[in-house]
């Protein structure tokens, strides 16, 4: 555009200069012509301000190297067509971080009253959600002289599945013993039906279904039964969220691989018929999602939801997060992190069940303090490493 604009100022330059020096009327018919030209530009440009209306869609979920669709959809409300049109588009994994403040332009024409669909592709080599905004857009008259912008803000997310595979889990004694069945506190009331509690008389607010109706029929009171409360021996998925202060974000393919096993060991343990919980920190939210999980296309109803997730800085870990609620959810945890995340090498409470995996983006020369710290893997051997698991 500064060059249009130069060449222009120099276009003007000649002509009135060949005027003055030539006194002839095409000299003026020159001069006349070009100062009309630059008024239409100019005047151009006015009628098709915030005349364009463009928004951006895409196909919605696609696979890691799978090109997806990207859209354009722009209407020209003008009744003059517009020569050229930058679109600048901001790219950005909300997972990973990658491609941030990346910016990218598209350029076009488009005719009056026209509608018109651009069609883009987009390869990601990680997964998360690829968040596309039209940051800006530029509309330039015929000969690129004056400009008009405006910002749509108008924005569309696809979303990158990560790769899965299927791993053989070896349970320990504790989880076998408990492998179909549930575990009754026998000193703590709850909603079981199958477990009698005790009884008491009715008071307004107790549940019509637990009344006992054989003892009710003896006394002149309404009998009602206190249930027994259950706890379900179940695992708890959780993935590290959230990054040490100070230290710097994990590179995507560290995070892509924590995705990886965190979905696939998920999907694992569906397979074979466990109940399950999955949870990670919501940063933006400032709140901890647990998410109990009953089947598989429950789980996959959940992708849009956690390949949302952004690592940001923090000073508790998703693990610290969960044990501050104060109470168990779960009989064995299975902690997905990674060496810049918070909460790796905390010293939890003895009691507590926990398998961790620790993803790093190389494996270093001390790998035996490492693995004394959980089970470690790679973005190259995730599959390898993760396939056979013991927890």
């Amino acid at each position: 555009m500064l060059q249009s604009r130069i060449q222009m100022v120099l276009l003007l330059l000649f002509v009135l200069l060949f005027y003055v020096f030539s006194d002839s009327y095409f000299a003026l018919f020159l001069l006349v012509a070009s100062i009309v030209i630059v008024l239409f530009l100019g005047m151009s440009i006015l009628m098709i301000k915030n005349r364009l209306v463009i928004s951006i869609e895409t196909v919605g979920t696609v696979h890691k190297h799978e090109e997806g669709a990207i859209y354009l959809r722009a209407k020209n409300h003008s009744f003059l067509p517009i020569a050229k049109v930058k679109c600048t588009l901001s790219v950005r994994n909300l997972l990973t971080g990658e491609n941030e403040n990346r910016k990218q332009h598209v350029f076009f024409a488009i005719n009056a009253k026209a509608r018109e669909r651009i069609d883009l592709e987009m390869v990601s080599a990680y997964s998360g959600c690829i968040e596309l905004r039209i940051e800006q857009v530029t509309c330039y008259d015929f000969m690129g002289v004056f400009s008009t912008r405006s910002e749509p803000k108008s924005m569309a997310r696809l979303f990158v599945l990560p790769n899965t595979f299927l791993a053989a889990i070896d349970l320990s004694e504790a989880n076998v013993e408990h492998r179909d069945g549930v575990m009754s506190a026998a000193v703590k009331k709850g909603s079981d039906s199958s477990e009698i509690f005790g009884i008491k008389e009715y008071v307004p607010g107790d549940n019509v279904k637990q009344i006992h109706w054989k003892l009710t029929s003896k006394f002149d009171d309404v009998i009602v039964k206190e249930l027994s409360e259950t706890v379900d021996h179940s695992f708890l998925i959780l993935l590290e969220t959230s990054i040490s202060p100070g230290r710097k974000r994990e590179a995507p393919a560290v995070t892509d691989a924590m995705m990886e096993a965190f979905v696939s060991i998920s999907n694992s343990l569906l397979q074979y018929e466990h109940v399950i919980s999955i949870g990670w920190f919501d940063h933006e939210s400032n709140h901890l999602c647990i998410e109990e999980v009953y089947s598989v296309d429950h789980f996959i109803g959940l992708y849009s939801r956690f390949l949302q997730i952004q690592m940001l800085e923090s000073e508790q870990s998703v693990m610290r997060h969960y044990l501050n609620m104060g109470e168990e959810i779960c009989s064995h945890i299975v902690y997905i992190t990674s060496e810049q995340a918070g909460g790796f090498a905390e010293d939890w409470p003895s009691e507590l069940e926990i398998t961790v995996l620790k993803c790093v983006e190389s494996l270093p020369d001390d790998r035996e303090r490492l693995t004394a710290e959980g089970t470690i893997f790679t973005p190259n051997n995730v599959e390898e490493e993760l396939r056979q698991l013991s927890i």
